[in-house]
């Protein structure tokens, strides 16, 4: 069955500066993604840039529409801001490992700034298990799923460096202090910049608590075959769009040393 396939965008509207969501149908016969997962977007006929660009998938609407939302950073996603409904687009996915969801516990989500996307479809699949949320950013502006979030837990902790919204700080400090008095009767689920992740992790290991982390590279072809978003894992490297993005946190060797502190978005 062939992932890649060419569809009209739904919507593709400005949600904050600089952030928009689009949304497209999938055809019939393309199975439906997975919290974690990603497409590989591009727009049909152009030749600079040449390459798709990564988008995770943001939710599931109840239409069966695939959401996206994106920061306008490059050439690429600057294209893809350009289009309007109706206008086509290239799609190649669902790609990659999606978080699993058969964990034991309860499910506690951390997530910074944009890099929380695709813990937005995970904490509605999680719905029903009562998941405890923990959201970072820089600003307030950057909390673009913040409503989304509480539609899955209501008591969302929302931390922003400069104190705009919710804890002044990081997110990493909410979420030690719930650890610390709840004891380990958890799994954790990770996804921002990578040192939260560092820092994620260093916590969960310190007090042997399981999770996942889902980890940020550049990527250019989306299946592995130009290895180049490796990253080092115990196991040596991996590709992060094939053997990913989402990996057992105890895998992968993070470059910041016993973990450091978080600072928000990207």
């Amino acid at each position: 069955m062939s992932r890649l396939f060419k569809v009209p965008l739904l919507s593709n509207t400005e949600v904050a500066d600089g952030h928009r969501l689009a949304s497209f149908a999938l055809p019939r016969e393309t199975r439906a993604p997975q919290a974690g997962q990603f497409f590989m977007v591009g727009i049909p006929g152009l030749q600079d840039p040449l390459l798709k660009r990564p988008f995770s998938l943001h939710r599931m609407t109840d239409e069966g529409r695939v959401e996206i939302l994106y920061r306008i950073r490059g050439k690429g996603t600057r294209l893809l801001a350009e289009r309007t409904t109706g206008d086509v687009i290239e799609v190649l996915g669902p790609l990659g490992k999606p978080f699993p969801l058969d964990s034991t516990g309860r499910p506690v989500l951390v997530g910074g700034g944009l890099g929380a996307v695709p813990l937005v479809q995970l904490a509605l699949s999680l719905a029903g298990r009562s998941p405890r949320i923990f959201l970072g950013a820089r600003a307030g502006a950057e909390l673009l799923s913040l409503d989304w979030f509480r539609k899955a837990d209501p008591e969302t902790v929302v931390s922003t460096e400069n104190g705009e919204a919710g804890l002044k700080g990081f997110v990493t400090e909410p979420f030690r202090a719930y650890l610390e008095d709840s004891g380990p009767t958890c799994t954790v689920y990770a996804c921002g910049p990578t040192p939260m992740l560092a820092a994620v992790s260093a916590i969960c290991r310190d007090r042997g608590i399981p999770g996942y982390v889902s980890l940020e590279e550049h990527m250019a072809c989306g299946v592995g075959a130009c290895m180049g978003c490796v990253t080092e894992t115990v196991e040596g490297y991996k590709s992060v769009c094939r053997e990913g993005p989402v990996f057992p946190m105890e895998q992968v060797r993070f470059s910041f040393p016993g973990g450091s502190p978080e600072r928000g978005g990207p």
